[in-house]
């Protein structure tokens, strides 16, 4: 197998190592047909392309492959992003960036469904940021959907794009970025999630599940008065025994 490391991965205009990483180890591994992505990508990939897929987000797929959407407006036409990626990380000049359609990923099986080889390592036990036991593999049908050069000499890769990008993919159906209903909350774009406020992480704060809004817990006011009440107390106390030491002081100085 030959490896090398693959440069912000994007699909839909989203950067899948968003936060994670700026490049991923990617692997040529003839011994499966698909492309299969560490799950934490997959996951990322599945919340912007459109996708069926016979088993839930976040859920091990257990070999199961998702099948593309297909809409009548595509007119038989592709349905299906890009893959974009580089070989060399951000410089000057910039470094080309290369694409891989989804839509060359597609077969049909014994039944004539079709599945998209875009497989979901469930075998990758480590945790997401440790990349050289999760990687990325090229199976032989990703290999096929590029032009690839393999140095046997000194263990380099070379890649190309194939085919026209206007003809084999579209980023017409892609999901819509959601919009956070709260100004509190954090939009975390490889998700297509709003990220709701820590705000257990602060001292009687609670998040109120209809705004979205860090809110007082239901104590707080209760502790604020009975607070106020023992101050408007100790306040009427103190007044006293300053009048009586006042009273007694007088009475000492006649």
């Amino acid at each position: 197998m030959h490896e090398f490391l693959l440069y912000r991965p994007e699909v839909c205009g989203v950067d899948l190592l968003y936060n994670t990483s700026s490049n991923w180890l990617t692997v040529i591994d003839t011994s499966g047909p698909c492309l299969t992505l560490p799950p934490f990508l997959f996951d990322r990939l599945r919340t912007r392309v459109p996708l069926d897929c016979p088993f839930e987000p976040g859920e091990v797929s257990l070999g199961r492959l998702c099948s593309p959407k297909r809409f009548p407006s595509a007119k038989a036409g592709p349905t299906l992003p890009p893959l974009h990626f580089a070989l060399e990380d951000s410089q000057e000049p910039e470094p080309p960036r290369l694409h891989l359609a989804l839509e060359r990923l597609v077969f049909q099986n014994s039944s004539g469904a079709e599945l998209l080889c875009v497989a979901r390592g469930d075998n990758y036990q480590a945790a997401a940021a440790d990349m050289t036991s999760s990687h990325i593999a090229l199976g032989s049908l990703a290999i096929a959907g590029l032009y690839t050069v393999v140095n046997l000499e000194n263990y380099t890769v070379g890649l190309a794009s194939k085919g026209r990008l206007e003809t084999d993919s579209t980023e017409e159906f892609c999901t819509h970025s959601v919009t956070c209903t709260s100004s509190m909350q954090t939009y975390f774009p490889p998700l297509n999630m709003c990220e709701d406020p820590h705000c257990s992480d602060y001292m009687f704060m609670m998040l109120d599940e209809r705004t979205k809004k860090c809110k007082w817990t239901r104590t707080v006011p209760i502790s604020f008065g009975v607070l106020l009440l023992v101050l408007v107390v100790l306040d009427f106390v103190s007044h006293r025994l300053y009048k009586q030491a006042i009273e007694k002081a007088s009475e000492f100085g006649q």
